[in-house]
């Protein structure tokens, strides 16, 4: 998934709706996937270290798939 600043215009208001989404959403609440939070920095052009254009899209796992959420770290780094 990824932040409002790395989508197509039409799509940076409503970062949900991006293809994909729910459909991971749907997974995992069948208890068919995890979703693993992780390199944040990838998913956004934000440079602020809040990637606030993330917001929405992390409100929506914490809140419809809290149980199937994993964070994890990117390290070592590849690049």
């Amino acid at each position: 998934m990824r932040g409002a600043s790395k989508l197509p215009s039409d799509l940076q208001s409503t970062p949900t709706s991006q293809p994909g989404f729910r459909s991971l959403l749907s997974l995992a609440k069948q208890s068919i996937v995890y979703v693993k939070v992780s390199g944040l920095y990838r998913m956004s052009n934000c440079l602020a270290s809040t990637f606030d254009d993330l917001q929405p899209i992390v409100q929506v796992m914490a809140s419809e798939i809290y149980n199937q959420i994993i964070w994890g770290s990117d390290w070592p780094h590849t690049g």
